[in-house]
């Protein structure tokens, strides 16, 4: 039986990045709140729906975004 878990996987460089500069602080607020926002949505959809991958964890670090979720 195959049990699911995390999984941790180092990536080489930088995979499935969109990478901007936002010189607004005003600006920059708006997307780390809609970005809170969405990565909600999406954990709640992964616990309810099989078909969408689980959301471990979503995080900000040195003005990036993150999302950790299950690997399919």
């Amino acid at each position: 039986m195959l049990r699911k878990r995390p999984l941790i996987i180092p990536l080489k460089g930088e995979a499935h990045t969109h990478n901007f500069s936002v010189n607004n602080p005003q600006i920059y607020q708006i997307v780390q709140d809609r970005f809170q926002t969405e990565a909600a949505i999406l954990e709640e959809l992964g616990e309810t729906n099989h078909q969408i991958p689980r959301l471990y964890a979503y995080f900000t670090e040195n003005g990036k975004f993150y999302l950790v979720q299950e690997w399919l």
